[in-house]
């Protein structure tokens, strides 16, 4: 019976500076030399969480630049199952309800801390506030300068109704 990668990715917790980073070694570095590389990964209490690698120099012993992935709402590391250090995320407005909900399965009882809590909060405010939300393309072509004033009026209105929804949705997982 063949696994998913759900039941052979491993959580790994606790890196989360590069002093605490995960350490893994023999690590390639060019053709021939082999070296260490290190992973982590960040909290930003506005943008997220950043996965981090860096490597160090076999040469000098110094460790190089370090490399970032792009932000994401909550991101945990993961030994895969080919042994290799990557992560999972949610990304706030992208991550619908089923992969909001396998990435917290795969979690269980993982510690977010408390910045990870409010986003994964967020992601479900807004799949929440998602299901109020309808989309209707108009032809604008040819509207008079009054037309397009409605229509721009209009369409303030709405995004003030829809972060009201969003305000609601949120309180609710916080009571």
């Amino acid at each position: 019976m063949n696994s998913t990668p759900e039941q052979t990715d491993q959580i790994k917790t606790g890196h989360t500076t590069p002093e605490t980073a995960l350490i893994v070694n023999d690590y390639p570095y060019g053709f021939r030399l082999r070296t260490k590389i290190r992973y982590w990964i960040t909290t930003d209490k506005k943008k997220g969480d950043r996965f981090y690698s860096q490597t160090l120099n076999p040469k000098t012993n110094i460790w190089n630049k370090p490399k970032s992935s792009t932000y994401s709402a909550v991101m945990i590391m993961i030994s895969n199952a080919q042994d290799h250090i990557t992560y999972r995320s949610i990304s706030l407005g992208w991550s619908g309800d089923d992969e909001l909900k396998r990435f917290l399965d795969f979690a269980g009882d993982y510690s977010f801390n408390e910045h990870q809590q409010n986003k994964i909060k967020d992601c479900q405010a807004i799949n929440n506030t998602n299901k109020h939300i309808s989309v209707k393309c108009v032809n604008a072509t040819g509207w008079t300068p009054e037309e397009s004033a409605r229509h721009k009026e209009q369409q303030r209105k709405e995004r003030i109704k829809i972060g009201m929804v969003y305000r609601q949705e949120r309180k609710k997982l916080d009571d």
